[in-house]
């Protein structure tokens, strides 16, 4: 149970879920925060874990072959240091497949590692999303009255993929788009259109 927990808090479903209203700087660190506090599970004994979880509140359900745990989305996004409102009042399930073993009139949990999908997460595809954020950050600064018109021209490009559509943001992020989706092909997209179903269609995401 350790183990899926902290796989979902390493892939950070919570902060990127509100990726699009993030700056670069603040997703980079949230992202961060979650990866230390999957770290401190793994590694924690069963008294620290127990505390660590009860943190996240943590509702555990029994039902063989599978234990449901439901982890407060609100939880998590204090975890990542952001703040909640009541949209976020929902819960982020993990199933584990497990097993009752009856042996000398005694029962055994036995719990089998959670297994992921494929994932395609591509290093340089998330640092242009990350990229983008930044960028889009240092034009909104005051510093940019500041900019050299080419390093704005050069930041604009970059920041304008900072509005993708949020769900294209975290398929992204998460490994999910089209393999033939890569970093280069997405830095050249020309003119991006505003209307998300439109950038869905474009990218092959639809």
């Amino acid at each position: 149970m350790k183990a899926a927990v902290a796989d979902v808090l390493r892939r950070g479903d919570a902060a990127r879920d509100g990726a699009s209203s993030l700056s670069g700087s603040e997703l980079d660190g949230a992202l961060t925060m979650l990866k230390r506090l999957a770290e401190q599970v793994e590694g924690a004994d069963c008294q620290a874990a127990r505390k660590l979880l009860r943190s996240l509140d943590l509702q555990l359900t029994c039902s063989p072959p599978t234990m449901q745990a439901s982890i407060s989305r609100s939880a998590l996004l204090a975890a990542a240091g952001l703040p909640a409102g009541p949209e976020n009042d929902s819960q982020v399930d993990v199933a584990v497949s497990m097993q009752v073993l009856h042996r000398g009139g005694r029962s055994r949990m036995i719990f089998q590692a959670p297994q992921h999908e494929q994932s395609n997460r591509n290093p340089k595809l998330i640092a242009l999303v990350q990229r983008a954020f930044r960028a889009r950050e240092q034009l909104l600064g005051e510093a940019a009255q500041s900019l050299a018109s080419q390093q704005k021209h050069a930041l604009t490009r970059d920041a304008r993929l900072s509005y993708l559509a949020p769900d294209l943001i975290e398929a992204i992020l998460t490994g999910r788009q089209p393999i033939e989706l890569g970093a280069r092909r997405l830095h050249r997209v020309g003119a991006l259109p505003l209307s998300w179903s439109e950038q869905r269609k474009m990218l092959a995401l639809s």
